[in-house]
């Protein structure tokens, strides 16, 4: 032991800072930066120094003022608020919290080399992203505002108002003030600026930031003083700068928006230059073809373009001058205008990544044309046949990443097994059955995960709605799917038989096949896993960090066998299952890694008392009461009930002050 603990000092202390900076620069993975961290003081110091990114799993789970303290250099930064759970059929109440504005103040004053921001199902007021443009705008490259809500158009306003690219690069700032002050700058000194510009917190940007530096740096060259013409000169431009935003992605995909005004994405348009992503995709905000012409004639180093509703025969201008352009998104159809409406679009030569909304049969010699380039193709907005979907992904064998509904049935999974070797990632959504727009096909089964897995051997993703399944598809899977990193599963109710539940055996082969998964959901009907199936679920699943799982067991022993597995789980999502409060307490007690617990539909007491038994330090427990929700379903009042809830998780914060009424804080005091 005594060897072991000298060998450690040696490697600890025998490496300089500098070695261990390089190194540690190449290590991006979270768990293994977390056990560099803990190998020593001056590891845990280097590696709060060098880490350049941090995912918050949920915003209450720290305080903005432990991040900026563990990590001061961060460079991009994701913070999540709401549950997972509140994307779907407002399962969460709309009340929850995660506010966007502690983290915002924080960012003000703090986080300067922070280039990147990822907000996810956060509440994010106008007044935070003024606060935001106004305190980061300078350096932030990446502002994602992913299903959020609570902001308007004003707010995107201000973002496209700030972007004007008005900033004064130094060696032009510096040389002005130089020429008021007689003083004429020389190639020596023009490369000193430019090497001083790499060392400040080394940005792309060639921007004034620090009035300061600047300021000592020319009392060295021309020994001035602070109260200097120059000086006085250089803050208000310096001010002016500070202000530009700088942003090459936008992202607001799916973001609840009130839309005031639509003179925003003008004022983008007019601003922006170097844009490179803008996404406003599922937003319902209003888009000109005007506006989207102008954006690709001033942005032309734009790549990605995912819009709202937009007639797509508009858009003829703006496919001509995207010349960049790589990935479009969203627009609209229209089914009814005929064909010649849609003749004369031509798509940029570097497109390779396609989806359009409400697309139909008459149109489909849009896609046609582009299929053999595309790597990635979105069709679940499509109203295309499965006779359709043959047609087309036949055209398409470089495709990478495929995003369909069941409607392209069993016999359209086929042709992409057999057409699309190089697959990835693939989603097949639920369609809507009550709508007459799905094909009588268009069902997929045990049949066409089958087919999947044999013939796509490269894939790594793949979420599925089957209407049937088998344990061997899932067998198939385990055995040819051996890159799979995250699979989910959706058992759906139209067929009143299913061919085999339950499915214990097939599920253990998939876990046991897949060595690489990470992510793993498994949504059934009752009686599609037994308690023996649970166990296995906990005992195969080591390197499994997120998992759902819904409708499984059959008693309590079921998630006990579950937790005995003792699974390295961080993440766990349960719903409509049968197991009492005391079973699920005693279940969490045995999760060596959770952090985070999420609970719809089980055996509820009125109170809640069983939940105190999970009650640790650091563990955050909320209640749910079950509740009534009345909702407009085109224009009938209609009620809604939601069975209890719990959320639990690991907080260095405490427990949050902003609890609302839906909410019961359980943690003892």
């Amino acid at each position: 032991m005594e060897n072991r603990n000298h060998l450690s000092r040696v490697l600890s202390f025998g490496i300089s800072d500098l070695a261990l900076e390089c190194v540690m620069g190449y290590v991006d993975d979270p768990c293994d930066r977390g056990a560099i961290s803990l190998v020593c003081k001056k590891w845990h110091r280097i590696d709060c120094l060098t880490r350049k990114h941090v995912t918050i799993a949920i915003c209450y789970s720290t305080t903005p003022q432990r991040l900026r303290e563990r990590f001061p250099r961060l460079e991009s930064l994701q913070i999540k608020g709401k549950p997972r759970a509140a994307m779907f059929f407002n399962l969460i109440p709309e009340d929850w919290g995660g506010y966007a504005r502690p983290w915002v103040s924080e960012m003000a004053m703090d986080f300067l080399c922070l280039k990147s921001l990822h907000f996810r199902r956060m509440i994010v007021k106008d007044s935070d992203i003024d606060v935001l443009v106004h305190a980061r705008g300078h350096i932030l490259q990446s502002l994602k505002l992913d299903k959020c809500s609570g902001f308007s158009t004003d707010g995107l306003s201000l973002i496209a108002a700030s972007c004007r690219n008005k900033g004064t690069s130094v060696t032009k700032l510096l040389e002005e003030g130089a020429m008021n002050e007689g003083y004429r700058m020389g190639g020596e000194e023009r490369s000193s600026i430019k090497r001083t510009m790499r060392d400040w917190w080394r940005c792309k940007i060639a921007v004034v930031d620090y009035l300061e530096s600047v300021s000592q740096k020319w009392k060295l060259w021309m020994k001035i003083d602070m109260s200097c013409y120059f000086t006085r000169n250089l803050q208000p431009l310096s001010a002016s700068r500070s202000s530009g935003l700088c942003l090459r992605t936008l992202f607001l995909e799916e973001s609840s928006i009130v839309e005031k005004d639509s003179d925003w994405l003008h004022q983008l348009a007019m601003n922006f230059s170097v844009i490179e992503t803008l996404n406003f995709y599922m937003t319902d905000l209003a888009a000109s073809w005007q506006d989207l012409e102008l954006i690709a004639k001033n942005c032309r180093s734009l790549v990605s373009l995912k819009i709202s509703d937009c007639d797509i025969s508009n858009l003829v201008g703006f496919f001509r001058m995207a010349t960049s352009l790589e990935e479009f998104g969203g627009g609209l159809i229209d089914g009814q205008a005929g064909e010649d409406k849609y003749k004369k679009i031509s798509f940029p030569s570097r497109l390779c990544r396609l989806g359009f909304n409400y697309i139909g049969t008459n149109e489909m010699h849009l896609l046609l044309v582009v299929a053999p380039a595309l790597k990635k193709l979105d069709l679940q907005y499509a109203l295309l046949s499965t006779e359709d979907h043959c047609q087309l992904i036949q055209r398409c064998p470089n495709l990478e990443v495929l995003e369909v509904r069941d409607v392209i049935g069993d016999r359209g999974v086929e042709v992409v097994a057999q057409t699309c070797t190089k697959l990835r990632r693939l989603r097949i959504e639920r369609g809507e059955d009550d709508q007459g727009l799905e094909d009588e096909q268009g069902m997929v089964s045990h049949r066409g995960l089958s087919a999947i897995a044999r013939g796509c051997p490269y894939l790594e993703y793949l979420a599925v709605y089957v209407s049937d399944i088998t344990n061997s598809a899932l067998e198939s899977v385990g055995t040819y799917s051996k890159n799979m990193r995250d699979f989910r599963l959706v058992l759906l109710e139209r067929e009143e038989r299913i061919t085999e539940l339950p499915l214990d055996n097939g599920v253990r082969a998939l876990l046991r096949g897949c060595t690489k998964l990470r992510r793993f959901a498994l949504y059934l009907r009752p009686g599609g896993l037994s308690d023996i199936g649970l166990g296995y679920v906990g005992e195969f699943s080591g390197k499994i960090r997120w998992m759902l799982l819904g409708h499984v067991g059959e008693s309590d022993e079921g998630i006990l066998r579950f937790a005995r597995g003792r699974p390295k789980i961080q993440k766990l999502e349960l719903r409509g299952c049968c197991f009492s409060e005391l079973a699920l307490s005693l279940a969490v007690l045995q999760f060596p890694c959770l952090r985070y617990i999420w609970v719809q539909g089980y055996n509820a007491s009125p109170d809640g008392r069983d939940l105190m038994i999970m009650d640790r330090p650091f563990w955050n427990i909320e209640f749910f009461p079950s509740r009534k929700e009345i909702f407009d379903n085109n224009g009938i009042q209609e009620e809604m009930h939601h069975p209890s809830q719990i959320l639990a998780y690991y907080s260095l914060a405490g427990r949050r002050t902003d609890y609302p009424p839906t909410v019961i804080p359980m943690n003892r005091q």
